[in-house]
């Protein structure tokens, strides 16, 4: 590390600062922990839950029911955060302390994906309690036991972090906060919905798998809910993480390389 370079940890800890002392940095996270709260108590309220019938996995359904709106807000968030600083020139200042150009960036994107999986992990776990007085009093058999349910909630939280990451990755591209918001909303939304009804009106089996690798269907499958787990709509958890890293990959890779090869103005 040459002299007046800031060490990885030195970068975390300047992204810290600017997280803290910036409010519009919390409303993101924020949002997801009540999105996550609030679609987990209206599920619980839901006709069709059957509390006979409750298993780890539809449980975990209840519980992340608002997983996907959460990917949405945080992706956007992201996004016009990493954005921002290059329309706003504070990026040149982050160069400064790192000529490599990378660390800054690596790091904002970290602590924002950091936020991202402790928020959801906050909502789903805040979100417990609700959900489960409201199913044992229906009469339900609360699978709190099950590894399931747990490695579920990890799972969920690891998936918010990385729509998060895909939503700096998107930033680092496009360098600018509102394209980067719509990119973010037509990848995670947008995508998969317009692949889906061009699946069913071709009528293509290859269409439908397809959808299965947008970047909504990859983070939801990680949570292990029925669309996640055996379900012909899609992934395995294992698999829709390994699609959505490709994704992130396939944003960060050529931005990074760009960034080091050209002035950033």
């Amino acid at each position: 590390m040459s002299a007046g370079t800031l060490s990885f940890r030195g970068l975390l800890r300047a992204e810290w600062i600017g997280v803290v002392t910036l409010r519009r940095a919390w409303i993101g996270p924020l949002l997801a922990v009540l999105l996550v709260i609030g679609f987990a108590v209206l599920g619980a309220v839901s006709p069709d839950v059957d509390p006979e019938g409750l298993s780890s996995t539809s449980f975990l359904e209840v519980l992340a029911g608002g997983l996907g709106t959460a990917h949405v807000v945080l992706a956007v968030t992201a996004s016009m955060a990493t954005a921002s600083g290059f329309t706003l020139g504070s990026v040149r200042s982050d160069f400064v302390a790192d000529p490599g150009r990378v660390g800054p960036l690596v790091a904002k994107a970290v602590l924002h994906a950091v936020l991202a999986a402790a928020s959801t992990a906050i909502g789903l776990l805040v979100a417990l309690w609700p959900v489960s007085a409201q199913l044992a009093s229906q009469g339900a058999a609360l699978p709190l036991g099950d590894l399931h349910v747990w490695s579920g909630i990890l799972a969920a939280a690891a998936s918010s972090g990385l729509a998060s990451l895909l939503g700096s990755a998107i930033g680092i591209v496009v360098r600018n906060p509102a394209v980067g918001a719509l990119t973010a909303i037509g990848l995670v939304i947008v995508l998969g919905f317009a692949m889906s009804i061009a699946a069913g009106v071709s009528e293509r089996d290859w269409l439908r798998g397809l959808v299965h690798l947008t970047p909504g269907d990859a983070l939801s499958a990680m949570s292990g809910t029925p669309e996640g787990v055996g379900s012909e709509r899609s992934l395995a958890p294992w698999a829709g993480a390994l699609a959505s890293v490709a994704w992130i990959a396939a944003f960060t890779v050529p931005g990074l390389l760009s960034i080091r090869r050209r002035d950033v103005h």
